[in-house]
């Protein structure tokens, strides 16, 4: 069983990051919204959470984006935390009758011994990250009848494939302005690949069959543009998938956008 540990009784082992101004600008944002903070054990990092359960049947969780993982293109962060925490923005204005967990980044907020610069800069989708979301989400799902993803962009390549693991028993994965596609990023960005990253490789063939709806900013200058659209002529054929362009930046109009779109639909 994971151990859950509320934020206000912090074990040595962790410990509050986000230079505090990061972590007191989530603490407002939540003003009125009611979620409660709670700090998830993996087995090799622990996971920032904000939650707010009544008791549905249905559960989302929200995936945050890379945070601050670099200051600049040749510079890593030293601390991912975001500045603009665009994932938890949109899960306060999720309205659904359904529970909703926020789920914030490795060492965004809390750190422990496991991190290092490295595991936001380049090992974001290695394989000890994606187990730890994988046995904590299958924890938090396991009283659920129904588990609906939603990722935002870095945290978009993650709900992609947690959606693909079949235990967690996924019913939809929607991103916004999500890298949706890792390998095709950091070709289209001429980047260096992520070190020791999951294989990306079947998880479209694993998730062929679950409803995706990728939302995609028009004037996103991070994610290219042509990521999507290349998705959207591969499967275009597919009633599961649905990708939607949005007049966004990669950070701003999604609140606005998301007021008015958190309902869930699911196309097949």
């Amino acid at each position: 069983m994971l151990r859950l540990i509320i934020l206000s009784l912090l074990l040595s082992a962790c410990s509050i990051t986000g230079e505090n101004f990061r972590y007191a600008k989530l603490l407002k944002l939540n003003e009125q919204f009611q979620f409660k903070e709670t700090i998830l054990k993996g087995k090799t990092f622990d996971l920032f959470s904000m939650q707010k359960l009544n008791g549905s049947k249905s559960l989302v969780v929200y995936i945050e984006g890379d945070g601050l993982s670099w200051v600049n293109r040749v510079t890593p962060s030293s601390d991912p935390t975001p500045i603009n925490p665009v994932g938890f923005k949109l899960a306060r204005i999720d309205l659904s009758k359904a529970d909703i967990v926020y789920l914030a980044r490795p060492c965004q907020y809390v750190k422990n011994q496991a991190c290092n610069k490295d595991v936001w800069a380049r090992r974001q989708y290695a394989r000890e990250i994606i187990n730890d979301y994988i046995s904590i989400i299958e924890e938090l799902s396991s009283s659920y009848e129904d588990l609906h993803i939603v990722g935002y962009s870095g945290g978009a390549a993650l709900a992609r494939f947690l959606g693909s693991v079949e235990k967690l028993k996924v019913k939809s994965i929607r991103t916004i302005a999500g890298n949706i596609e890792p390998n095709e990023f950091v070709r289209l960005l001429n980047l260096t690949p992520y070190e020791s990253s999951v294989d990306f490789n079947n998880v479209d063939q694993n998730i062929k069959q679950i409803s995706q709806t990728h939302y995609y900013g028009l004037d996103d200058k991070v994610i290219p543009l042509q990521m999507h659209q290349s998705y959207e002529r591969r499967h275009g054929d597919n009633e599961c998938i649905k990708v939607i362009p949005v007049k966004a930046t990669h950070e701003e109009n999604w609140e606005s956008f998301w007021q008015n779109n958190y309902a869930l639909s699911l196309n097949c």
